[in-house]
């Protein structure tokens, strides 16, 4: 009899130790199709290629949790819809997604839900047929802007909306944008449609004050460094050929630096570094002006991208891993991408799939973390959820 209360004590200890803390349980979302091999082949009716098995669909596009190491993966959506490109809140109580019949069709509606894909809220329904469609949370967690026509505002390029009383404001002419650190502003940049590179205009929005501030510069997709900094790229043409600039504003002195670019090599070979209206920002935490650019471009087999880190400093851009960023851990260390490339018959009956892997930021080294037949559209890290305070 006295021993037992002692072995309860040990038992509970050694559950604890193996179970991760609440706090940081599944931090990585992302949305996944199953696919699986057919069992059925393609012939190539010239005979200039052998046959190759077909893949087929197992299940919709939906969103899922895991841990950033691969464990505990759980689905949280279910039902015929397609789910793509969720996002945590900053604060880590919500995420929010699209949701349609097919990926990137007009039908699409943005949501919300809790944690576990609970409770769902409509924020809007989209307008526009995209498979590019773009929307952030403020820092705040109250406000998401999209850059697509949507209900609450279909004659307007970019929408602010409030997601829990639907407050909307909108504005036109934007190719894309960035909400600032302190949530007040976005900077916005419209392209040249003839001249894919070329920058048509650059402001700052100030969308609950209803006034925006022309940037005096030319910049190509910038991101926020800091309060009153920006960094972008511009893509300078010369004899030998064009050359990027690292681009940094400074809007409170209205002084603008620049660097030549010094560029790497795509990790999975070929031609370096690209820029074009699809590269996504994402900041490095505990890193001073370090990012993850992830670039973009477009192929008869559909979007190629390559995770950079892109380093003001050192005006470099280092090529860690192919695929997409699915999210920076908050050390700075690593970040979940997702691998993409064909598998099966080109074309027919083959897909751009792969799988998802954790990669080391300093050395490119990478664990693959699910199976490669699966097909990822978007995914999130969470941030570290606020500690509790103190009573």
């Amino acid at each position: 009899m006295p021993f037992r209360p002692i072995i309860f004590i040990l038992v509970l200890l050694s559950v604890l130790a193996i179970t991760p803390p609440a706090r940081t349980d599944r931090d990585v979302v992302f949305s996944m199709e199953r696919y699986k091999w057919s069992g059925k082949y393609y012939r190539d009716p010239s005979g200039k290629y052998p046959r190759e098995q077909t893949i087929s669909v197992v299940s919709n596009s939906h969103i899922y949790r895991m841990n950033p190491d691969g464990s505990r993966l759980k689905q949280i959506t279910f039902g015929d819809r397609v789910e793509f490109a969720p996002q945590w809140s900053p604060d880590g109580n919500k995420i929010a997604f699209f949701t349609g019949d097919s990926y990137g069709q007009s039908r699409s509606e943005l949501v919300f839900t809790d944690v576990w894909g609970r409770s769902r809220h409509k924020i809007c329904k989209v307008l526009e047929q995209s498979t590019n469609l773009k929307y952030s949370w403020s820092p705040d967690s109250k406000w998401i802007f999209i850059l697509s026509k949507v209900d609450m505002s279909p004659k307007n390029d970019l929408a602010v909306i409030n997601v829990k009383t639907g407050e909307t404001f909108a504005t036109n002419r934007v190719s894309d944008c960035s909400w600032s650190p302190d949530g007040n502003r976005i900077v916005i940049w419209f392209l040249e449609l003839q001249k894919p590179t070329v920058v048509r205009e650059a402001r700052i929005w100030y969308p609950f004050e209803h006034r925006s501030v022309a940037v005096p510069y030319d910049i190509f997709t910038p991101t926020w460094v800091s309060k009153n900094q920006l960094l972008a790229f511009k893509i300078e043409p010369r004899h030998d050929g064009d050359y990027t600039h690292l681009r940094l504003v400074d809007l409170g002195s209205n002084e603008m630096q620049f660097r030549n670019l010094k560029e790497g090599t795509r990790p999975e070979g070929g031609e370096g570094f690209w820029i074009d209206a699809e590269g996504r920002w994402l900041k490095v935490p505990l890193q001073n002006k370090q990012f993850i650019y992830q670039a973009h471009w477009g192929m008869s087999d559909g979007g190629h991208y390559t995770c950079w880190l892109v380093d003001w400093k050192t005006a470099s851009a280092k090529g860690i891993t192919a695929g997409k960023c699915l999210g920076v851990s908050p050390d700075g260390k690593s970040i979940i991408a997702a691998d993409s490339y064909w598998q099966g018959a080109y074309r027919r009956g083959g897909r751009r799939c792969g799988p998802i892997k954790l990669v080391n930021i300093k050395t490119g080294k990478s664990k693959a973390l699910t199976s490669s037949l699966i097909g990822t559209a978007g995914g999130d890290w969470r941030k570290p959820l606020p500690k509790p305070k103190a009573n």
